[in-house]
């Protein structure tokens, strides 16, 4: 394996800086931490400890070092929050990685974590593989900031029960839930396993593609109804509204005369026609357009009538008497 000495600096006891060696494989990459992530390459921070720590159990890194060699993998931003910080809260690799997480670190509450966890779901592009490692790096993260916060021994449980109520498949969920019924100690690779095989096959698929054309089919058919209801409503309304509307017509219209006959005659049933612009009192009388008088119409005014008459009489020659002649 090639090696590489890298010198870093350190203080003797004299108080004189020194110069120590530690040798490294080239060939194991460890990212540099900057601080916020600006791209997708740029590395997070649970990551990057990650990386440091493996770098130092894989080069052999005295304890002494490790606080250098994290050091050395860090750039701006956070290698300048690290180097204000005094050299004795910084001089171990642990308390680098304390500096960097109360700056950096997720400060997320655990219920908040627990219940991201607990409502996790596949995507719709996510496989069942991809979906089951998302769980897994979830629940990393967790323990990694709350150890106690699921049990050591209930984690695969715990992932197992998520993973197959998160599943896009209805129909998958109810296999693998068989699955866990028939042996209930089954662990969540094996699980996992099984939906990976159920999704290559493609045997769910229809049954997958034939349940949801019925969940549109129900979903048109309850759309149906609601707008049935609807126009139920608006016509029940309309029609509330007519019959309110006759109702107040039927008040707005004059009281009729009363027929006032003889107790066994019938009253007269022929609509009386007049002209358009015939007038008539409050009470539906009609008013006479020859004397003004209401009660009765011009045709049979009894005014006319007698003014007609005297105007019609017959001229009476006057005959004069005379005298019989004397003579005679």
């Amino acid at each position: 394996m090639p090696l590489d000495g890298v010198a870093s600096s350190s203080v003797n006891n004299g108080g004189e800086p020194a110069m120590t060696y530690m040798y490294m494989p080239m060939n194991l990459q460890v990212p540099t931490f900057i601080g916020p992530a600006k791209s997708v390459n740029d590395p997070k921070l649970a990551d990057w400890i990650s990386a440091v720590k493996a770098a130092c159990h894989a080069w052999n890194t005295p304890a002494d070092q490790q606080a250098n060699l994290a050091i050395r993998y860090l750039g701006g931003e956070a290698k300048r929050e690290v180097s204000v910080v005094e050299e004795s809260k910084r001089n171990t690799a642990a308390k680098v990685f304390t500096i960097l997480k109360e700056v950096y670190g997720d400060k997320t509450p655990e219920t908040t974590l627990m219940a991201s966890f607990y409502s996790q779901g596949q995507g719709n592009e996510e496989s069942a593989r991809q979906y089951g490692l998302s769980l897994q790096e979830s629940i990393k993260h967790i323990l990694n900031r709350f150890p106690n916060a699921v049990p050591v021994a209930k984690v695969d449980q715990a992932l197992r029960d998520r993973f197959i109520a998160g599943l896009r498949s209805p129909t998958m969920q109810m296999e693998l839930r068989r699955e866990v019924r028939k042996k209930q100690d089954v662990t969540f690779e094996t699980i996992r396993d099984e939906a990976v095989q159920l999704e290559s096959e493609g045997s769910v698929e229809p049954m997958v593609a034939a349940m949801q054309q019925v969940r549109e089919k129900e979903s048109t058919l309850s759309s149906l109804e609601s707008k049935l209801s609807s126009w139920q409503d608006s016509m029940e309304k309309a029609v509330r509204d007519l019959q309110a509307e006759v109702a107040r017509l039927k008040v707005s219209q004059p009281p009729t005369r009363e027929y006032r006959g003889r107790p066994d005659a019938q009253p007269p049933t022929r609509e009386y026609r007049g002209r358009p612009d015939d007038q008539f009192t409050q009470d539906g009388r009609p008013i006479c357009r020859y004397c003004r008088i209401p009660g009765h119409v011009e045709r049979i005014c009894r005014k006319k009538m007698a003014a007609a008459s005297s105007q019609n009489a017959p001229m009476v020659p006057e005959v004069r008497q005379t005298r019989p002649n004397q003579s005679n």
